[in-house]
């Protein structure tokens, strides 16, 4: 396996959920244990970015929590982070909203990689925040970061990336369930009828 280490990004404002909604309850436990959960199925070494890290101790020794170390408030920032920290050339890096990730689509990341960056790709987005990257990238975000320009799809283009696209990412996962976030809670709703029809608690 390429890497053993996986970065879970959870240092967003969560301005729509209204709340932080990786520490809202979604069926007895909190929404970002369920990533960790699945993280934890294909990674031994799990580390949670986050901006302040008290709210998230309890979820130790499970994984490292670790603050961002830079202030600006944007999902770039998380990822500079997770290159400048991993104890691996390589990492998978993980947005904490993904509760549904399967470990199939982590496993095939990995097997699929190519440097510096591999994501996956379907018709109607791109998902920068299920991927892998290389550390070999850290001084060009930073760069990036330096110029105010906060959009990680910017990054991709700039460096290049591999994609996985959606026909091998629905034979994996027909209905893309891994791919479904939560920004609302609405979609919290959706998801725990996700969560029921799919059995995720097993």
């Amino acid at each position: 396996m390429i890497t053993k280490t996986c970065f879970i990004l959870a240092g967003g404002e969560s301005k729509r959920f209204g709340e932080n909604k990786l520490l809202y309850p979604f069926e007895g436990k909190p929404l970002i244990s369920w990533t960790i959960e699945r993280a934890g199925r294909v990674f031994e070494n799990l580390f949670l970015v986050v901006k302040e890290t008290e709210p998230f101790k309890f979820l130790e020794p499970k994984v490292k929590v670790v603050k961002d170390l830079l202030p600006q408030m944007a999902s770039i920032v998380g990822l500079y982070s997770a290159l400048k920290l991993s104890p691996e050339e390589k990492l998978c890096v993980l947005a904490g909203d993904f509760p549904f990730v399967k470990e199939e689509i982590l496993k095939a990341l990995l097997e699929h990689h190519r440097d510096p960056i591999t994501v996956i790709e379907t018709s109607r987005r791109l998902y920068p925040l299920i991927g892998i990257y290389s550390k070999s990238i850290e001084g060009v975000v930073y760069k990036q970061i330096s110029e105010g320009n906060f959009r990680i799809v910017d990054l991709l283009k700039r460096v290049g990336y591999k994609a996985l696209g959606e026909d091998l990412i629905r034979e994996l996962d027909p209905k893309l369930i891994s791919l479904a976030n939560i920004n609302t809670k609405g979609d919290l709703r959706k998801a725990r009828e996700l969560w029921i029809s799919e059995e995720f608690s097993g």
